[in-house]
């Protein structure tokens, strides 16, 4: 299932749209850029295998990164093909699950712009975490046990199965 995720994953860099919402043909408000979707290795806890999937971007859509997700998983766990990323791009509506909320967390964000153009202009101070990466490691540790927790008593995975229907 990790390579077919690595695989369907690598399919969304770049500027891609209507994924998330359906809109007109040529409406370009829903273009988003892409500069990362990357697949961690698979680990396993509570008896379960999970993998940690990486988004990074200028600017996302509501349900955005949960239907890239959802949509990866589904390829992953072999209920649609990965063509369904093409027909996603599409501007005809298609069904696309959407991952849980729960699993989703802002890992890092991300100011090089800010901090390029303003970090160093004498005004401002550039915006880093460095010195914040215990408390950061600490609450994605507590995150990651809830997260185990919950699917372990919904299991999201079975209700996929259940509830994809992809065109």
């Amino acid at each position: 299932h990790n390579f077919t995720a690595r695989k369907s994953a690598d399919r969304f860099f770049g500027t891609k749209s209507r994924i998330v919402i359906y809109r007109a043909p040529g409406d370009d408000s829903v273009q988003r850029y892409i500069m990362e979707f990357s697949c961690g290795e698979p680990f396993v806890e509570a008896e379960m295998e999970f993998v940690a999937l990486y988004v990074r971007g200028q600017s996302f859509l509501l349900h955005q990164i949960r239907k890239m997700i959802g949509l990866v998983m589904a390829i992953a766990q072999g209920y649609t093909s990965e063509e369904a990323i093409e027909r996603a791009w599409k501007p005809e509506r298609m069904d696309v699950p959407r991952a849980p909320a729960l699993g989703l967390f802002l890992s890092r964000p991300f100011y090089n712009f800010y901090n390029d153009k303003y970090g160093n202009d004498g005004v401002h101070q550039p915006i880093e975490f460095e010195s914040y990466e215990e408390e950061i490691k600490m609450f994605r540790e507590k995150i990651c046990n809830v997260i185990v927790a919950t699917e372990r008593r919904e299991n999201w995975l079975r209700i996929l199965k259940r509830g994809s229907v992809l065109y």
